[in-house]
C-alpha cells in the first residue's frame, strides 16, 4: 500500500508505534448510538459556514435535525 511513502507514517520495531509521534490512529463509529451532538445555535452555524465556505441554507437543509433555532 506504500503507506510510509504516501502519508510519512511507519511503525516501529518490535513495539509497533506510530512514527511521527504526532501520528493518529482511531476507530470511528458511524452510527447514531454512540455519540451524539445536541442542537447548534445559530452563532454555531454561521461560524461553521463561514468556515467551510459554504452557505446557510445549504446546511440548513443538510443537517436540520441539529439545528437549535428557528429557520
Amino acid at each position: 500500500m506504500n503507506i510510509k511513502e504516501e502519508i510519512g507514517c511507519d511503525l516501529t520495531e518490535p513495539s509497533l508505534m506510530m512514527m511521527p509521534g504526532s501520528s493518529v490512529c482511531g476507530i470511528y463509529l458511524a452510527h447514531g448510538n454512540y455519540f451524539g451532538v445536541g442542537e447548534i445555535t445559530k452563532e454555531q452555524m454561521d461560524d461553521y459556514s463561514r468556515r467551510k465556505g459554504k452557505d446557510i441554507e445549504y446546511l440548513e437543509k443538510s443537517m436540520p435535525n441539529i439545528i437549535g433555532y428557528k429557520v
